[in-house]
């Protein structure tokens, strides 16, 4: 992965025209909150009961039951307590709990605790909690009062630490609520709920929320909140990802699509509904919660509203419902800036919030890329811009830049007026590194939103290439906007890595990729500068692909014939010669028995390889592992390109390179081969150019990047008070000298926050939680007092340098 270079500097010059404002930087940088890893529940949504309205279901998780989070105590006893929906709170709770009377216990409390989303519910001394539920005296119990006691145990539930109690009255459902405060630090305490000596008692909506959150509505963690407004995001996209598109289009469903309506209002009327990502989802962080969240922070909001279509699997919603899923789009905009007479504004007014949240961008679909969504899109466009011409529209580009939908699919936000396209991708830092530029060539008028992005780890090594990639992002007026993701893991509950900050139930950290993404946000500046510089840019040499070869499959089978492996290397592809270096007949791969073919490319760079396959009828056809690999270039079982059959669960043909296992994509079309269906493939390979075609038809040709990166990658922008910001990225392992050349003087003296000095490999964790992280210092150039128009800078190995100067003496 890293090539040692000379030990001896490289030298460059960038000159900066202090002038010559090139773009406005807008909302560049942000962030992309999705609720996967229990982000929200468990993580930024700071209730610390789990499963507080008994509504886990095996529909949410296979291992769930309405009891999921919940211990009846005593462990070894006779207390009762099941889950009934005799007498619901209201139509969206369905479910409670029913605590029969105490049960004796020598050494145990009778009733039921909740240990939290981690290993115990973390309490403070001193600190405040605020306890809620609401609670009725059983229809079978013949009491007309009961008591109703709340203590915050030790996790062996020997000690107190804070404790309350009620009276419950006879009648129907009443909110009991009030504050405790524990009298010690306990990382694992447990929250212990007693039952009547006599009454059997309903509760639900459990909940305990500490007093000291970030915001005034009791709803942020503080320590995660706080890291998110110390990124300094233009704005924030929520709720999803993948989350908004997959499940049941019928609203009604427990495993319904995510649908905005059911986050907002009072939060024990809001329904629990299964999560994409095999949790359960209480939506007490909802679309009001996220409006707040964006205004306190001081970012934009970009809802992203689903139009009924999945297209990971290719299902929609009837065409005959569109129109709701184009409702769900208008009302959230009168949601967010709608007057409080207005039908969803009285909704926002009655929440707390009368004043509009000036809403500028909506998002419509998540990772689309077939033509269902795509006519849908036309027709939900044309209605909400009539409507709200002032609102920003982003369309969808699918997910990924080299897939076969990404042109079509600017060419009808140009056609649509669309001003923004949202792309996703997920690389290798390699392929980041070198694809810097990629949207310096952008032949649309829409612009680009990389609505999620990330390197596949959170090392040093992937954030140094993410601040390379960044500095193409700042430079090119095509990027409008760009998020890394995800955003937030709770340690104990992982879907997806990397992320920016993990958690666990009491401490946070920020990874190296946060750092990095802090020091750019916080510094992109109002105005590109133009600059003019010495750095050539490398011209890879040809990718080598001389390694081992094969034909893999995962959990699919395939039949071949008649392959055939032909050496070009002296004959050219043009005439069809060459010498035959193998030659099969019939094979047949299976999952159960021979999964490989090897072909002997014998250290060839320029091969053809041509047969007949058909694909088995795949045991499950749901898996990710039914792809077929042509594996070539291969050095080890984690450095290899493929050419890649029926992957993307089933639905694409591809061609992508693994560098260290992590992957990336150089070509995507939605082609799927068939069970029982006889396909010819024709695979070349010269040097690092690979084209491939099927039954005849062309699909793809594209060359393949080896990392050979550039010397230095930078990037000037200037502040409305005349502030200018340079910023310095080195990948390589060559110290690097900078002469900084302005058009106007700088004061001698300014500051410079850097990352440098670490490992590659190096990463942070919950015992070193800054091991990777950046440092300030004042640095004076000249005399370290007389203005100055030029400076020297030296930039080390591996290098993530911000530099900031005063504009002095010039109307500006």
């Amino acid at each position: 992965m890293y090539v040692q270079e000379h030990s001896m500097s490289t030298q460059h010059s960038i000159s900066i025209h202090t002038d010559d404002r090139v773009k406005e930087q807008g909302d560049l940088f942000g962030v992309f909150f999705e609720d996967l890893n229990h982000a929200a529940d468990g993580g930024l949504y700071a209730e610390l009961v789990r499963n507080r309205s008994f509504e886990f279901d095996p529909i949410d998780n296979p291992d769930y039951t309405p009891l999921t989070g919940w211990t009846v105590l005593p462990t070894v006893g006779g207390t009762r307590a099941t889950v009934a929906d005799a007498h619901p709170l209201n139509a969206n709770n369905q479910h409670y709990l029913v605590l029969g009377p105490a049960v004796s216990a020598a050494d145990e409390p009778a009733g039921i605790s909740n240990d939290g989303f981690n290993d115990g519910i973390p309490v403070q001394a001193g600190k405040r909690y605020r306890f809620s539920c609401w609670a009725r005296i059983d229809d079978d119990s013949a009491a007309s009062t009961a008591k109703l006691l709340v203590e915050l145990r030790s996790h062996d539930l020997t000690a107190v630490r804070a404790t309350e109690s009620f009276a419950v009255a006879a009648g129907g459902w009443s909110k009991f609520e009030a504050e405790m405060t524990a009298d010690h630090d306990d990382p694992t305490a447990t929250l212990v709920i007693h039952s009547d000596d006599r009454a059997t008692l309903d509760l639900d909506m459990v909940s305990l929320l500490p007093i000291d959150t970030f915001d005034d509505d009791h709803v942020l963690r503080r320590d995660l909140a706080k890291k998110i407004a110390d990124l300094k995001p233009r704005f924030v996209r929520f709720p999803g990802g993948c989350l908004i598109h997959d499940g049941a289009f019928d609203p009604a469903a427990r495993d319904s699509v995510y649908r905005w309506k059911f986050t907002v209002g009072p939060v024990e009327e809001r329904p629990s509904k299964r999560s994409r990502w095999k949790y359960n989802q209480t939506f007490g962080l909802g679309f009001y919660e996220y409006f707040r969240l964006c205004e306190q922070i001081g970012a934009e909001p970009i809802p992203v509203i689903s139009l009924g279509c999945n297209s990971h699997d290719h299902t929609e919603d009837p065409i005959e419902n569109l129109q709701s899923w184009i409702d769900d789009a208008l009302d959230v905009i009168e949601f967010a800036n709608g007057p409080v007479y207005s039908t969803w504004g009285r909704v926002r007014a009655d929440m707390g919030h009368p004043e509009p949240f000036d809403m500028k961008y909506i998002a419509l679909g998540n990772e689309e890329e077939y033509q269902e969504f795509y006519d849908r899109y036309e027709i939900a466009h044309r209605q909400i811009h009539d409507r709200y011409p002032d609102i920003q529209i982003i369309g969808s580009a699918g997910a990924c830049p080299c897939s076969d939908v990404y042109k079509p699919s600017f060419e009808q936000a140009d056609r649509t007026g669309t001003p923004i396209m949202d792309v996703h991708f997920y690389h290798s830092p390699e392929w980041v590194v070198m694809n810097a530029y990629r949207y310096h060539s952008h032949p649309y008028h829409a612009k680009v939103f990389i609505g999620e992005y990330a390197t596949l780890d959170d090392t040093w090594f992937n954030a140094l290439a993410e601040a390379a990639f960044m500095t193409g992002l700042e430079r090119t007026p095509a990027v409008a906007m760009a998020c890394y993701a995800p955003l937030l893991n709770n340690v104990k509950y992982r879907n997806w890595d990397p992320v920016l900050i993990d958690f666990d139930g009491q401490s946070s950290y920020g990874t190296p990729d946060y750092y990095v993404q802090r020091m750019f946000s916080r510094n992109q500046g109002t105005s590109l500068l133009g600059t003019s510089d010495d750095i050539a840019h490398v011209v890879p040499s040809g990718y080598p692909v001389d390694g081992a070869a094969s034909i893999a499959i995962g959990d699919a089978g395939m039949t071949i014939d008649d392959l055939t492996l032909t050496d070009l290397t002296q004959a050219g592809s043009a005439d069809g010669g060459g010498v035959t270096l193998q030659h099969e007949s019939h094979v047949v791969l299976a999952p159960d028995g021979t999964i490989a073919l090897p072909l002997r490319t014998d250290g060839r760079e320029h091969f053809r390889l041509e047969f007949d396959f058909v694909p088995a009828v795949p045991a499950d056809p749901g898996s990710g592992g039914n792809e077929m690999r042509i594996r070539f270039a291969g050095t080890t079982d984690e450095d290899y390109a493929a050419v890649t059959i029926n992957g993307w669960w089933g639905r694409a043909l591809s061609l992508r390179t693994f560098e260290h296992g992590k992957e990336s994509y150089y070509a995507v079309s939605h082609i799927k081969c068939l069970p029982n269906v006889s396909y010819h493939a024709l695979m070349e390979v010269d040097h690092g150019t690979v084209s491939f075609a099927l039954d005849g038809e062309r699909i793809f040709r594209e060359t393949l990047l080896p990392y050979e990166p550039d010397d230095l990658y930078y990037s000037a922008v200037r502040d409305a008070d005349d502030t200018v910001t340079v910023k310095l990225v080195n990948v390589k392992d060559t110290p690097a000298d900078v002469r900084l050349t302005f058009d106007h003087a700088v004061d001698a003296t300014y500051s410079v926050e850097h990352m440098d000095g670490f490992s590659l490999d190096a990463k942070n964790d919950f015992e070193h939680p800054a091991r990777v992280s950046p440092s300030e210092r004042t640095e004076h150039a000249g005399d370290g007092v007389s203005p100055v128009y030029e400076l020297d800078y030296p930039l080390p190995a591996h290098a993530v340098h911000v530099l900031k100067f005063r504009l002095i003496g010039e109307e500006n």
